[in-house]
């Protein structure tokens, strides 16, 4: 009996949680900057920073534009052009599979979907509030994602955050970790995917919400794992610089990061992904920071050291 009464509400909820999205092409493909603008502003009251004020989604990532907290432990994604039914509009959805809440606004006629992580449900509330609809029960979500039998229990493994986590030393000057994002993300913007391929990944996706969630989130993650690790390294280079003012740590790791991309890419890195450019990038960036380090021994003998940033450079061109 308990079986058959499993096997109807199965059924009853695929059939209600089944819903295909529909693509303003428009948006999906040129998103507002003045929306995203607002938005970002609106986040900022809550301590989200945004990642950069230009869409990414042109950048080989699944997302318009990204939003983290200070340690970058929590996320919010935003993405234009993808319509949901009504009846889902201001709501939060658990994707319990994923670990992630899904959101569907509207701004200035235009329509978002958020994806959002490690938040609890009362935080994304209090930081969405504008847009969403009264609370109420919603247990489709935590339903179908039990009905279709998908692991939801921890397994102990460490998140590459978490991991990051234990040096956090190497990610003790925010501004840097800041810089290291935005830079990054900005040379990437430069290495733009067509419109089409945009479009086509979306459409392709439209009628499986959950994956394109999932995929949005996973492209974040790899873009986050791939940041964190630059900035560990970016942070033992700066070590090697001696005494540094803060600003000029962040113009070299910034000026750095993008020029290490934009190599990276040229060499034909970037089709294999991001993972693909990590090695080159650390590797490139621990010669440096071993030449600084010997120069930097002439600096504690009472040797003055030119512009640091012009130096770090100069390293760089010369490590292979």
């Amino acid at each position: 009996m308990q079986f058959v009464i499993a096997l109807i509400l199965f059924f009853s909820i695929s059939k209600a949680w089944a819903f295909e999205y529909q693509i303003d092409k428009s948006s999906l493909i040129h998103p507002s900057i003045l929306q995203r603008y607002s938005f970002r502003e609106h986040l900022s009251k809550s301590g989200f920073t945004s990642l950069g004020d230009q869409n990414f989604s042109s950048a080989r990532t699944r997302f318009d534009g990204a939003f983290v907290n200070q340690n970058w432990s929590q996320s919010i994604l935003l993405k234009a052009g993808l319509v949901a039914q009504d009846s889902l509009q201001g709501q939060i959805i658990e994707d319990v599979r994923a670990k992630v809440f899904a959101v569907h606004i509207t701004i200035e006629g235009t329509p978002y979907l958020i994806v959002a992580k490690n938040l609890s449900k009362q935080e994304l509330r209090s930081t969405l509030q504008p847009w969403l609809k009264p609370q109420q029960s919603f247990l489709w979500s935590t339903m179908i994602n039990q009905a279709y039998g998908f692991e939801t229990c921890n397994k102990g493994d460490k998140s590459p955050f978490q991991a990051m986590q234990s040096t956090a030393s190497h990610i003790a000057n925010s501004e840097i970790l800041k810089e290291v994002g935005q830079c990054g993300l900005q040379a990437l913007q430069g290495i733009k995917q067509s419109g089409e391929d945009t479009y086509d990944f979306f459409k392709k996706l439209s009628s499986d919400p959950i994956q394109l969630w999932t995929e949005m989130q996973q492209s974040f993650d790899d873009t986050k794992d791939f940041l964190l690790n630059i900035n560990s390294e970016m942070q033992n280079l700066v070590l090697a610089l001696g005494t540094t003012p803060t600003q000029v740590q962040v113009q070299i790791a910034c000026s750095m990061t993008g020029s290490l991309i934009l190599e990276g890419a040229k060499g034909g890195l970037l089709s294999g992904g991001l993972a693909k450019m990590l090695p080159f990038m650390a590797s490139k960036i621990k010669k440096t920071t071993a030449i600084l380090a010997d120069l930097a021994k002439y600096e504690s003998k009472g040797f003055k050291m030119p512009n640091k940033n012009f130096l770090t450079h100069e390293a760089l061109s010369c490590v292979h």
